[in-house]
C-alpha cells in the first residue's frame, strides 16, 4: 500500500499526517498531483510525498511514524538511480 503524506522537513517531528492511501504507486502519484494542484504549486513544492506503507493499520486523516513507511517498496528502484548512476 502507498500513502500521500504531509512531509515538511522537521527533524523534531517524527509523525507525518496521512492524506490518502492507495493500492498502487501510480494512483498515489495522481493523488499527489491533485494535492499540488489544490495548493496551486508543483508536486515538489506542496510539502507532500508518496511513500510505501509497512504497517497495515494506517488510515487517512491520522498520523504515521517514520518507522511505519519507506520511500520505496521492497523491489522498487529509485528512477533517479537509473538516470544518475554513480561511476568511478
Amino acid at each position: 500500500m502507498y500513502a500521500v503524506i504531509e512531509d515538511h522537513f522537521n527533524p523534531e517531528k517524527h509523525e507525518k499526517y496521512v492524506h490518502s492511501i492507495h493500492a498502487l504507486r501510480e494512483d498515489a502519484e495522481r493523488a499527489l498531483e491533485l494535492k499540488a494542484k489544490e495548493k496551486n504549486c508543483h508536486t515538489w513544492e506542496c510539502g507532500c510525498r508518496v511513500v510505501w506503507i509497512k504497517a497495515s493499520n494506517v488510515m487517512p486523516g491520522k498520523c504515521i511514524t517514520t518507522d511505519k513507511f519507506s520511500t520505496w517498496a521492497p523491489g522498487e528502484t529509485d528512477p533517479c538511480e537509473e538516470i544518475y548512476q554513480q561511476t568511478d
